[in-house]
């Protein structure tokens, strides 16, 4: 390996600050040698070479015995390079001892000379004559160094003590003027992108609208008092321009180094906050912001002599045109936020959409047949005194409903999906009125929905119906077979009832509403079409049967008729004999010795009775008969429950006269 010199010289000033080479307002005179000045002779020592990294599996012997050769070849060279830094660490102490030596001695002969030379006056003063001594020439090379050394040290004192603050406070403002200027262009771009007039016209920052239930919500918040919204962040992006100011140290006024790093006072003294002071670098609302006090500082003219001098904050408060500039882009700023908050206000005329009970309203849709808007829900009361007048809804009215909705849908469909405010703030809205368009879907869906639920549940219960009835209709009914009689009749009232609900006449309807449905693309499936064309004749067959039993269990009626009429007649007549009975009971008596045995006795037989007129009731609404008479039935009852209170009471008031006259004796 060859050994390479090279020498490269670096001039640095004694306190550390790089010398600037082109300046306007530099010293007249800087020194041209001495300590002053550094000269570093930096002399590179042997290049220690580096292991490639191989597979020693798939060295033979004479590569891997080379290979070990140079391990040993690098360890020695690091060994000999750690011994001749030793080496020459050991020559420069010596150097400096012996240094340090030659100023001692020559401080002792030039102290001894000043007493020879004092003793020498002192004797000249009393008349002595004394004669001078010849200066001893210096011819020592080393001793000459020393001197010459000492002299220019001494320069360089008078030097700092002179000329130096010039240079540093110098070299200060320019540090200061370059840290101003970052900052004016760091706002200068705020400025420039918020200009109407002057700006690109392009978003620079984006708010997006979206849905939160009840209320329109903004992603940055545009809540000005929000730490994470979008006027705080926007602040505290432009404080953390005014904090470059913060992060540089200052070298005027001069001040010990070790003074640069902090503030003389705490972080938490000058800047109190529930949060912990981390880093001097502050983001957002993570940490106290120390811009937040430097720009009241210079709005409200404190003092702030103690600490800040360290750094360059204290400059900002010279630069009135930063702040103006601060406070004009938050003016900006705030302006957007009202005009986006006064654009979304135009959705406010929507909110009953996402804010309204869907099923609620379906449900008084159903119920008047119209929709009623609680102020008219309120004055009809007030005019009336009572509710709306219930009625259904008819086919139009759905339509009408349904075609509000449309009218909506396409209404917000022509809404723009972002807007631009100002020429820098972006209202991103694609979400807000898709969401939107999907709840006006549900509104629409839910009257087509209602309409075909409506038409495949009347389908569907007609045929189970004609289904159920046609089976019992066909049953063979015997002359004694008093309860499939009575079945029968049941199920040709239900046939009835049918008819008179207008039956007969759904089937238009229906299909109406399935052609209406369908022009708003809701489609039915092919068995509801077949439903449709076959129920009709199955109905009719239905009302055919039900007409012909009729007919063939007339005489039959007749004679349960009159049966039931025999049964009425015998009930009536044991009744009136109960009665008098009933009112003969002694649990009527005050003797009585068990009275609620006979009340539950009496309760037995009353249960027994009204069991039978219930089955006569729905046997005489059968054949149109009059039914059995309750009267004494009912007031046995209400009797019944009297008498036990009756017994209650009366058992209760003996057991407190028992223990009253327990108590006195």
């Amino acid at each position: 390996m060859r050994t390479r010199e090279k020498k490269e010289q670096v001039w640095l000033l004694t306190e550390g600050i790089l010398v600037i080479p082109k300046y306007n307002k530099c010293p007249a005179r800087l020194p041209s040698s001495g300590s002053a000045w550094i000269n570093i002779n930096q002399q590179e020592e042997e290049e220690i070479p580096q292991l490639e990294e191989v597979d020693e599996e798939t060295l033979d012997m004479e590569e891997k015995a080379a290979l070990e050769q140079k391990r040993r070849d690098i360890e020695r060279m690091i060994v000999e390079r750690e011994i001749r830094k030793k080496e020459r660490e050991k020559q420069k102490i010596e150097a400096e001892k012996a240094k340090i030596e030659r100023r001692r001695a020559r401080a002792e002969r030039n102290e001894a000379k000043e007493l020879a030379r004092q003793e020498r006056q002192s004797r000249r003063d009393e008349g002595e004559d004394v004669e001078s001594l010849e200066e001893e020439e210096i011819l020592d090379p080393d001793e000459l160094a020393d001197i010459e050394a000492e002299r220019q040290e001494e320069e360089d004192r008078i030097f700092r003590e002179t000329r130096w603050p010039d240079y540093v406070r110098y070299v200060d403002s320019l540090v200061s003027r370059q840290i101003m200027k970052a900052i004016q262009s760091s706002l200068e771009l705020f400025e420039t992108q918020m200009n109407v007039e002057k700006g690109p016209n392009v978003a620079f920052v984006e708010v997006i609208a979206e849905l939160k239930d009840p209320d329109i919500d903004f992603t940055p918040s545009l809540d000005v008092e929000e730490e994470d919204g979008l006027y705080y962040s926007m602040r505290e992006l432009m404080k953390d321009m005014f904090c470059q100011a913060t992060l540089f140290p200052r070298i005027d006024p001069i001040i010990p180094i070790d003074t640069y790093e902090a503030p003389s006072l705490p972080l938490d003294i000058l800047f109190p906050s529930k949060r912990p002071v981390t880093h001097w670098r502050l983001w957002g609302s993570k940490c106290p912001s120390m811009m937040a006090c430097l720009l009241l500082v210079c709005l409200s003219n404190m003092s702030y002599e103690h600490s800040i001098n360290v750094m360059y904050g204290n400059d900002i408060a010279e630069e009135s045109g930063l702040i103006d500039l601060y406070h004009e882009i938050s003016k900006r700023i705030e302006n957007s936020i009202n005009d986006v908050i006064q654009y979304a206000k135009k959705y406010e005329k929507y909110g009953y959409l996402w804010l309204d009970d869907r099923q609620e309203v379906l449900a008084d849709f159903l119920k008047y047949g119209r929709i009623i808007t609680p102020e008219e829900m309120d004055r009809i009361r007030y005019e009336t005194g009572a509710d709306p007048p219930e009625t259904k809804p008819t086919l139009e009215s759905y339509q009408e409903e349904i075609n509000k909705y449309n009218n909506l849908y396409n209404e917000v469909s022509a809404l723009p999906t972002n807007y631009l405010f100002n020429g820098w703030l972006k209202l991103e809205m694609k979400r807000l009125n898709q969401l939107i368009l999907n709840i006006i879907c549900k509104w629409s869906n839910l009257y087509k929905q209602n309409l075909k639920d409506y038409v495949q549940n009347s389908l569907d219960d007609l045929e189970a119906f004609i289904a159920y009835a046609s089976k019992e209709l066909s049953v063979d009914l015997a002359d004694d077979d008093y309860d499939g009689l009575l079945k029968i009749m049941g199920v040709l009232g239900e046939v009835r009832s049918k008819q008179d609900q207008g039956t007969d006449t759904m089937f238009d309807p229906l299909r109406d509403i399935m052609y209406v449905l369908k022009d708003y693309g809701v489609e039915f499936p092919e068995d509801t079409y077949d439903q449709l064309d076959m129920l009709p004749e199955k109905w009719r067959n239905l009302v055919r049967l039900s007409t012909m039993v009729r007919n063939n269990i007339a005489p039959l009626q007749a004679t349960q008729a009159a049966l039931v009429t025999k049964r009425v007649a015998l009930i009536n007549l044991r009744l009136t004999m109960y009665r008098e009975k009933y009112k003969r009971k002694d649990m009527f008596l005050e003797c009585c010795a068990e009275p609620y045995m006979i009340i539950d006795s009496t309760q037995k037989e009353l249960v027994h009775y009204e069991d039978i007129v219930e089955y006569l009731n729905k046997s005489c609404s059968m054949f149109d008969l009059q039914p059995p008479e309750q009267k004494f039935l009912k007031l046995c009852r209400k009797e019944l429950k009297l008498i036990k209170k009756v017994k209650i009471y009366s058992d209760e008031g003996y057991s407190s006269d028992l223990k009253d006259e327990g108590s006195k004796g």
